[in-house]
């Protein structure tokens, strides 16, 4: 995360990144997996490979951040089974949209490779 109002703010949002990555953890998927893909295509013999990593800032209002705000209330079972309040969730949401909030994308992996 790059910006909050507050310390308390900040935790909140780390607090709803890490039980979202538990939660897709739990579900199968694996939101690390892209900085292996290269390694993995090595391994497969593949060459040349050029692995490309992006992130974007997302502001309120950008599209990645109202996925995250999205994410608080379409999985909302999930936040409270994993142990979060509607309250911070709700508080969550506030945090999100306010103009004192910015924060790192989800890394974007590309690579290519040649087979040889």
């Amino acid at each position: 995360m790059l910006l909050a109002p507050d310390e308390t703010a900040y935790k909140l949002v780390e607090s709803y990144q890490s039980t979202m990555g538990s939660m897709l953890r739990a579900r199968g998927s694996d939101p690390t997996w892209g900085r292996e893909v290269a390694r993995a295509m090595s391994a497969a013999g593949l060459s040349a490979i050029d692995p490309v990593c992006r992130y974007e800032t997302w502001t309120p209002g950008s599209p990645g951040l109202d996925l995250l705000v999205s994410n608080s209330i379409q999985l909302r079972d999930g936040f409270v089974g994993s142990g979060m309040t509607d309250e911070q969730l709700g508080q969550v949401r506030e945090v999100m949209t306010g103009p004192d909030f910015a924060v790192t994308s989800f890394a974007t992996y590309s690579v290519q490779g040649r087979r040889a």
